[in-house]
């Protein structure tokens, strides 16, 4: 809209000096006034439009620069995109190490108290064969108090009538030391074959 405004007195001002380029009469004062106040308006337009076409080159450039940079981000934007694909994949793979990770620890916990429970047996089962042992010990030397038993029975109960004549023999003694001897010999032999308590 101002270029033709600029446009219509630019072409009727060349169009009036065109008209007054020949010798003319002596023009009055208002003619004059109105002649001066349209160069004023002229020159006033043409410094706007100086003016106009400087922002215009101003703005023009500052469109190419911000062009550019929407360019740049739509690359950025580009580039971006995938990323994000990535960083929503690399979430959702967290998310689910998260899961196996609850997951796991459960089982590592049912796995201890399966150990727990395990090395409780295992303890049962050590005890059990302790007890077992100390049992067999028990009946062993038991068989050899028995035997030990059987043997002083069978040495009283087949004793003749002279055995038992010279135990009791009051001079020399021999006897009653050779009873004495076996006496001890046995009771050696319980004191040894003596079974110890079972500890736990």
């Amino acid at each position: 809209m101002r270029k033709r405004i600029l446009f219509t007195l630019i072409t009727a001002l060349s169009w009036q000096s065109y008209l007054h380029a020949e010798p003319a009469p002596k023009q009055n004062d208002g003619a004059q006034q109105a002649l001066k106040k349209a160069q004023g308006v002229l020159r006033k337009l043409t410094e706007e439009k100086a003016t106009l076409e400087q922002e215009k080159a101003d703005l023009l450039k500052e469109k190419d620069v911000l062009q550019t940079r929407l360019g740049q981000l739509e690359n950025t934007v580009k580039q971006l995109t995938p990323l994000q694909n990535e960083v929503v994949a690399q979430k959702n793979a967290a998310e689910a190490l998260r899961s196996t990770n609850g997951s796991l620890s459960s089982q590592l916990s049912d796995t201890r108290e399966n150990v727990r429970q395990l090395k409780a047996q295992q303890q049962e089962i050590i005890t059990v064969k302790e007890r077992e042992k100390w049992i067999s010990q028990c009946s062993e030397k038991n068989q050899k108090v028995i035997a030990a038993a059987d043997e002083l029975a069978k040495k009283y109960d087949s004793k003749s009538f002279w055995q038992q004549l010279s135990e009791a023999e009051p001079f020399t003694g021999i006897g009653r030391v050779e009873v004495q001897n076996t006496n001890q010999n046995y009771q050696f032999s319980l004191d040894t074959l003596k079974v110890t308590p079972f500890d736990k």
